[in-house]
């Protein structure tokens, strides 16, 4: 039996400042989150494993704002706790299977409980496998969402249902490795940013012409594919590819779901040099997305790259550093919020 206790605390401060308004300060945030938990892992035996857990949580959250409509003071309180089990069982050569259940207990939302399982088989030793899974999902709305200036108080919170079905395959003496998986998740009372500007919504929500609430949608279903090819033509490079098709539709119009790409591509190339030197680069492509439910903006695609490299000094002892977009692409993944632009990291890694 192994056992394992964590605690951990979060405090977040934002400040929003417009040097083009009146007033330029308009906005700080506080938030804090307190977790505490205890994981329990007990080996039955080979291939048969219990895990069980319990965790409590703390969230706080207070906001002042002045838009130049009068100063406002909003936060709120919401506490959770939750307790799970889940039971891995290998009762056949080849054949993995677990079963798992979670219980969350929230202080404005109440109690809810859900369910996962999944499988996978291989049928020749580990060459090629598949495996299925189905999963249940519960997100309680947070604080932000209920209670900022732009939350909603009668909020409900998210379920989901997850199904997915895939098969991996090893070829070449495991030198090449392909996948592909299809997956389908149904939510429901999704929540989602309505703009006031682009719904011409009537609600009572909307205070002033430029602002927006969030909101639940009823029904969405978001299905799609996923393909992978791993390729490693030598012990010392690893080429991966994948790419990744999705149609997000919400039931309730039949319109594409905000912000969610249909399209995402990625290809990596890593190599370790003789000498120790590790180097990578990777780039990525993300397709348009719509920025509303109501298709009135398109957030267009684009392409980053990434390069990364590290240094062993001594066995304890690493050097790192990366660039992440590297040749400063501008993009939005929301319409009219800038994204980070070129980044230069680099650090040291000590092992103990």
């Amino acid at each position: 039996l192994r056992n394992r206790f964590a605690y951990g605390i979060t405090d977040v401060g934002r400040e929003d400042v417009n040097p083009d308004a009146a007033p330029q300060h308009q906005n700080d945030t506080l938030g804090r989150n307190e977790r505490i938990e205890y994981q329990g892992t007990f080996a039955i035996a080979d291939g048969w494993l219990a895990v069980a857990g319990a965790e409590r949580e703390w969230q706080r959250f207070t906001t002042a704002s002045d838009f130049g409509f009068g100063t406002s003071n909003l936060g709120g309180r919401a506490r959770m706790t939750s307790v799970y089990g889940q039971f891995t069982a290998t009762p056949l050569p080849g054949l993995t299977a677990t079963v798992g259940v979670r219980h969350d207990d929230h202080s404005r939302f109440g109690g809810h409980t859900t369910f996962a399982a999944n499988a996978a088989w291989t049928p020749n030793h580990g060459a090629t496998v598949l495996r299925a899974s189905y999963g249940e999902g519960f997100k309680a709305p947070s604080l932000y969402q209920l209670y900022s200036e732009y939350g909603n108080l009668s909020l409900a919170p998210e379920t989901a249902e997850n199904w997915d079905i895939g098969v991996v395959h090893k070829a070449l003496d495991g030198a090449a490795q392909m996948g592909v998986t299809w997956f389908r998740r149904k939510t429901r009372n999704l929540i989602d940013f309505v703009s006031c500007v682009d719904a011409g919504d009537p609600s009572p929500l909307c205070d002033y012409p430029f602002d927006g609430y969030y909101d639940n949608v009823a029904a969405s279903l978001s299905r799609g594919i996923e393909t992978q090819l791993r390729l490693r033509p030598t012990e010392a490079l690893l080429v991966d590819f994948s790419y990744s098709w999705m149609k997000p539709e919400d039931l309730t119009t039949g319109r594409d779901l905000s912000r969610r790409p249909r399209h995402k591509a990625y290809a990596s190339i890593d190599y370790r040099w003789p000498f120790g030197l590790s180097t990578g680069a990777s780039v990525t492509h993300v397709g348009a997305s719509y920025d509303n439910p109501f298709s009135a903006t398109r957030n267009a695609d684009y392409v980053l790259t990434d390069i990364r490299a590290s240094y062993p000094v001594t066995s304890r002892i690493e050097l790192y550093g990366r660039v992440e977009n590297l040749f400063d692409s501008t993009y939005e993944t929301v319409a009219g919020y800038g994204s980070p632009g070129r980044a230069v990291y680099a650090g040291v890694r000590l092992k103990l």
